[in-house]
């Protein structure tokens, strides 16, 4: 492997954080320009079919989510020139409404297996597919919420305020 591939990788490994950021930040703009053009997203029953319908659906379900955190482990890349599959282990975490004003911690162990695709210059994806290796479901513990520091969905999230370069703005 020579640094020119590294760079790509790494490249690709970006594109895959910025992801995680675009998801549990609720940037949606961001994560419909993750995607190539005529990508698609296949999370199981949840949703399968075009990145644009997928992001849509995103943004009509997260918001009744209080908040997610994506946090990625192992990811294994192969290039051949412009194109690029990969696999990523990601524990995925989501607090979500009881309905009865209290939360449910869902912890899920999923993998993505992605073809990425090399589009004007950038890396994106062509396909995601979600597979699901375990859940966790447990209450939330109470008092949560006494901490000053929480981190928010969408633009309220602190990073906004102290990060201010390119690859932190939102959208």
């Amino acid at each position: 492997m020579d640094i020119a591939e590294l760079l790509e990788k790494e490249s690709i490994r970006d594109l895959v954080r910025l992801y995680s950021r675009g998801v549990d930040r609720q940037d949606y703009e961001l994560l419909r320009r993750l995607y190539a053009e005529d990508g698609t997203d296949d999370h199981g029953s949840l949703y399968c079919g075009s990145a644009s319908g997928y992001v849509d659906w995103l943004q009509s379900v997260l918001p009744s989510v209080d908040i997610t955190a994506h946090c990625i482990h192992n990811h294994l890349i192969d290039l051949h020139g412009d194109r690029g599959e990969g696999e990523v282990y990601v524990t995925a975490y989501h607090r979500v409404p009881a309905g009865d004003g209290t939360f449910i911690d869902l912890i899920e162990g999923n993998r993505y297996l992605d073809r990425y695709r090399k589009c004007n210059g950038a890396w994106r994806f062509e396909h995601r597919k979600l597979v699901r290796d375990w859940l966790t479901k447990t209450p939330t513990l109470p008092n949560w919420s006494t901490e000053s520091n929480l981190g928010r969905n969408g633009g309220s999230d602190l990073s906004y305020e102290q990060l201010s370069m390119e690859m932190f703005r939102r959208g």
